[in-house]
């Protein structure tokens, strides 16, 4: 995958000028903007908004992480993942999505669906049921879908509710 670095090689230009090029591109001379662009094409350079996030640039669009538990091999898990994305994208959001088998370490997939930054979480799960919510979750907001929380007053809904609910 292209760097930022090769962009910057390959239009004879620093790496401050790509960054223009890419954030502010109104502050290049056409020309100057022009060859970065073609650089960018040609390297099929894809800019790392997790980095952004990181710096704390509020120019990309709010990220929901979808923690699946067991989902996957069902037809509704579908349902809700595609539902999930469809909503984001409405909203000018990206959602990503996290698998958890019940064989999984729980603290290495939370940390995985943390490592990329999310600003909020969705936790899923098959057959409504209460689940134990890892801790780590919780520094981030966080909605439950079809299942509950064992100890934590967490904001949850399900097939069968009309309304969301907060567990209690």
């Amino acid at each position: 995958m292209a760097s930022l670095k090769d962009v910057a090689k390959l239009a004879n230009v620093s790496l401050m000028t790509v960054s223009r090029a890419l954030n502010t591109p109104e502050r290049l001379k056409p020309e100057t903007l022009a060859r970065v662009q073609a650089a960018i094409a040609e390297t099929n350079y894809v800019p790392d908004l997790s980095a952004k996030k990181i710096r704390g640039a509020r120019a990309t669009p709010s990220t929901i992480g979808v923690l699946a538990l067991d989902t996957v091999t069902t037809p509704f898990s579908v349902e809700i993942t595609l539902s999930i994305e469809e909503t984001a994208r409405a909203h000018g959001w990206n959602s990503f999505v996290v698998n958890m088998f019940s064989d999984d370490r729980p603290e290495a997939v939370v940390d995985l669906l943390l490592s990329h930054r999310p600003d909020g979480i969705i936790f899923t799960t098959m057959g409504l049921r209460q689940v134990p919510l890892p801790e780590k979750l919780l520094t981030l907001p966080c909605v439950l879908a079809n299942c509950e929380s064992l100890s934590q007053p967490v904001a949850a809904i399900s097939r069968t509710m009309n309304r969301g609910s907060t567990t209690r």
